[in-house]
């Protein structure tokens, strides 16, 4: 690559004809002299301006914010205005919302109905559970304490005497047999039995994630308080399936009390009138000692008045 060689003297002074010095622009100084150090010496003396210094410029005043003077559009700096909705998705979620609040009023309605006919049914049983233990209690009495010191003077078979507390228990037992069988047949109660198992995994596992909510939040990218909601939410369907399947229970419970009430009515209009006859003036000498003896004299007059008080 050829290297340009520096102009002469002659040619520098055509170029600096041609181009005369301009005090609006900076003129390259050309030094003939021999090169030294950089320094231009500078006589003593006030310091005036070179020919080539740009001149001063006034400064203007700062103006902050007004983009320097350039009109803009700042619309979208003032308030914003409401954004209109289209009727139709705002209806939907109108909808969606009045729909979700009335699924969760349904299901509260349905957790308090599955309670209060459970808290009914159980009062039911009591009740008559109750009854049938007193009859019981009350023929088991007048056998033990009546009819067999008075044996041989009256009609009573001897072997239904003694028989009385076997048989009671072999139909109880066979009660409670019957009640069984038709229990696991019973195809709703299956359905229900295996709702309720199912739930309770759910629950032992919501249980598990709000009890860990700060890990599971992070492995699942969930705010904490979802497994707080999640867990109400679970024990509610809990409950109201453990209710609906108490009820079922509850139900065939009073069956088999129902029935027991029957075996049990069964017996004591048998053995009414023989009652009658022996405790109708006085408890006879026999069944007075006996009581005396056994300490159950004030059961005795409280069987007597049921026989002839029975209101």
């Amino acid at each position: 690559m050829d290297i340009p060689s520096f102009p002469d003297d002659r040619e520098l002074d055509i170029i600096q004809q041609k181009y005369p010095s301009n005090p609006q622009k900076p003129q390259m100084i050309i030094n003939k002299g021999p090169i030294g150090d950089g320094q231009v010496p500078i006589e003593d003396g006030l310091l005036e301006p070179l020919d080539y210094e740009y001149p001063d410029v006034p400064m203007l005043p700062e103006v902050w914010n007004d983009n320097n003077g350039i009109p803009q559009n700042n619309k979208w700096a003032g308030p914003l205005e409401p954004i209109e909705l289209d009727p139709k998705l705002e209806a939907k979620r109108k909808q969606n919302k009045k729909d979700a609040a009335k699924c969760l009023q349904k299901k509260k309605d349905q957790h308090s109905k599955n309670k209060k006919k459970a808290e009914d049914l159980k009062t039911a049983v009591e009740s008559r559970k109750s009854a049938n233990q007193f009859w019981e209690n009350q023929l088991s009495f007048a056998v033990e304490n009546v009819f067999i010191p008075c044996l041989g003077n009256n009609n009573l078979n001897p072997d239904e005497v003694y028989g009385f507390q076997q048989n009671l228990e072999s139909q109880k037992d066979f009660i409670a047999q019957e009640i069984q069988k038709e229990m696991e047949i019973d195809g709703k109660l299956a359905e229900v039995a295996e709702k309720l198992q199912v739930v309770n995994e759910e629950l032992a596992i919501a249980q598990y994630n709000k009890d860990n909510k700060k890990v599971m939040a992070v492995q699942l990218k969930l705010d904490e308080r979802t497994f707080e909601s999640r867990l109400t939410r679970k024990k509610q369907k809990q409950e109201t399936i453990f209710y609906e399947h108490k009820a079922i229970l509850f139900e065939y419970e009073i069956k088999h009390q129902d029935r027991l009430s029957i075996f049990l009515n069964r017996y004591w209009n048998h053995f009414y009138p023989t009652l009658w006859n022996i405790l109708s003036n006085h408890p006879p000498p026999i069944v007075l000692d006996h009581a005396q003896r056994t300490g159950t004299t004030e059961q005795l007059f409280q069987l007597r008045e049921l026989l002839f008080n029975p209101g």
